[in-house]
């Protein structure tokens, strides 16, 4: 069953404004913000973390306890794909690459600084001064939000289920909204870096092997007991499994003769390569599911 909704919520990513309703976050920043006002919370954002996401996992859990088997399981695989939806990403994915590639395309590099903060949750702007730098910062947030937004989801949504899929979700939106308000407060971020390390480690493997083995293996095993950040380590698989001219931001001279296209070949290798892990995946998942 759990194939199905995975499939189905897929499908329904191609039509991000008919759940774009379902992502809204208001009711988890203002939970958030309740717990952390407790007496018993503060001075102590660990348990403030603990409350913030356990309740509304649990309460998730239940609900689906009680729907299972009822009406032939369909208010359960309905729940399931809805709890999926949410758990994606937030914004249409596609639209902001293509917005991307436009800039790029003519050339108004200006815009596409701009457009950096698509591919970051809390919208955060560009810090790169220069072309080269401006594709490395690029790349790695393009990887890291095609990560974020689908594949981590995913992961966790076939290992454990939608409440596990949820929690990853919302400790995404727990980190960022910490970040809006109290960047002191790292908590979040230490708890976000360990749900990412299992899927990040899964990932980068199944980009090796669509992308150059040899040399994005080596580079995984290198980082597979990193402690830097999720966004850091993928980045350097990514780099590894690109083609050899797909890494790096390319010259200042080239990008500047080339009007961005070579910025603009790269974010179409990077985009390339997260498609093909999600097929990947796919294809995994149902070779175990046939066989087993």
């Amino acid at each position: 069953m759990k194939f199905l909704v995975v499939i189905f919520g897929l499908i329904l990513l191609y039509w991000p404004r008919f759940f774009a309703r379902l992502q809204r976050d208001q009711w988890f920043s203002g939970w958030q913000a309740w717990v952390n006002n407790l007496a018993v919370c503060k001075g102590a954002p660990g348990l403030g973390l603990v409350i913030a996401l356990a309740a509304p996992v649990l309460i998730l859990w239940l609900l689906l306890a009680g729907l299972r088997g009822e009406f032939f399981g369909l208010p359960y695989f309905f729940a399931n794909v809805l709890v999926l939806l949410y758990a994606f990403g937030r914004g249409d994915s596609r639209e902001q690459v293509d917005a991307l590639l436009e800039d790029l395309h003519r050339g108004d590099m200006q815009a596409a600084f701009r457009d950096l903060a698509f591919f970051t949750a809390n919208g955060s702007g560009g810090e790169a001064e220069d072309h080269e730098a401006f594709g490395e910062e690029l790349k790695a947030r393009l990887a890291y939000s095609y990560f974020e937004r689908h594949l981590a989801v995913v992961f966790w949504f076939m290992v454990a289920g939608a409440p596990l899929a949820l929690l990853y979700r919302l400790s995404v939106l727990y980190r960022q909204n910490v970040q809006d308000h109290d960047p002191s407060d790292n908590a979040g971020d230490k708890w976000l870096w360990l749900m990412e390390w299992l899927p990040l480690r899964i990932v980068g493997f199944t980009l090796a092997l669509v992308g150059h083995f040899q040399t994005a293996v080596g580079r995984w095993r290198e980082l597979l007991l990193s402690g830097e950040s999720s966004q850091r380590v993928l980045l350097a698989v990514v780099n590894a499994a690109m083609s050899p001219a797909g890494v790096g931001g390319g010259s200042e001279e080239a990008n500047r003769l080339a009007g961005g296209e070579v910025i603009s070949q790269m974010v179409k290798e990077v985009e390339g390569l997260f498609y093909s892990a999600i097929v990947c995946w796919l294809v995994l998942i149902s070779l175990v599911l046939i066989l087993s």
